[in-house]
């Protein structure tokens, strides 16, 4: 322990333009991986393209459905766009843990035990987000939004014909906006560490918890399926519920370390 904390004094000692050079390396290092990355997925790009493309099909499709491309490019921009969302996902330990190598000595030792869960806990945290607006979330606001296709006889046929482009930039916005909803606990947790909120506040306001969480559901998911609703505002509130939790557990901790417990 003691070479260590010698390691990091003499890290904290280090010229300004040294810190500058470690930063550089840091993030070349970082953009090294994920354009890497990204070059693999985009001759993957078909394949990751289908993955995306299985909400519509459990949305239930007419046989004659199929996307359509109205610029020659548009396809190869598609692709490049998925590469460079999936190289991130795949390249995102390197970028976090290259982040964490230049951040880490300059830190005390609370500090660090502070800083840990929000690196580890924002990845999975978006992650489940993600999981549940891929098999939550896509399939049922597809559905309802293909609902809109009319073939009624004497009319004026209203089909579904969906540029790839259109399509793969409104999955990963969803994809997005719901890893970042579920960074709620993680919020919450640094508005306690910061005395903004407390955990008896949250508590006091769960009614609002709830109604947001209806509100959120009923964007996200336009359908008078009160199932489908449900399927999100549930998980939605129990971040919150959550949230509580950390929080309370964080101010416990924070306690103990003011006034530890004599032996």
């Amino acid at each position: 322990m003691g070479e260590l904390e010698n390691k990091i004094e003499d890290y904290k000692k280090m010229p300004i333009m040294a810190h500058v050079m470690e930063l550089k390396n840091r993030v070349m290092f970082a953009l090294f991986f994920y354009l890497l990355a990204a070059t693999v997925c985009f001759f993957f790009a078909d394949r990751i393209l289908d993955f995306l493309l299985l909400p519509l099909h459990r949305a239930g499709l007419s046989p004659d459905f199929h996307l359509i491309f109205t610029s020659l490019p548009e396809v190869f921009l598609a692709h490049i766009t998925l590469a460079l969302a999936a190289g991130f996902i795949l390249a995102f330990p390197i970028i976090a843990s290259q982040i964490w190598i230049f951040i880490a000595p300059g830190l005390y030792k609370h500090e660090r035990l502070a800083l840990l869960p929000y690196f580890i806990g924002a990845p999975l945290l978006f992650l489940c987000g993600a999981s549940l607006c891929y098999f939550a979330a896509m399939p049922i606001a597809w559905k309802f939004f293909l609902s809109y296709q009319s073939t009624a006889v004497g009319e004026i046929p209203i089909v579904a014909q969906t540029r790839v482009a259109d399509y793969v930039g409104l999955s990963l916005h969803f994809i997005i906006i719901f890893g970042l909803i579920f960074q709620t606990p993680l919020v919450f947790m640094l508005l306690g560490r910061l005395g903004v909120v407390t955990a008896e506040f949250l508590g006091k306001n769960r009614r609002y918890a709830v109604l947001l969480a209806l509100i959120i559901a009923a964007f996200v998911t336009p359908t008078p399926d009160i199932f489908g609703q449900l399927l999100i505002a549930v998980p939605l509130y129990l971040l919150y519920e959550i949230s509580i939790l950390l929080v309370r557990w964080q101010g416990t901790n924070a306690r103990s370390e003011i006034h530890p417990t004599e032996s």
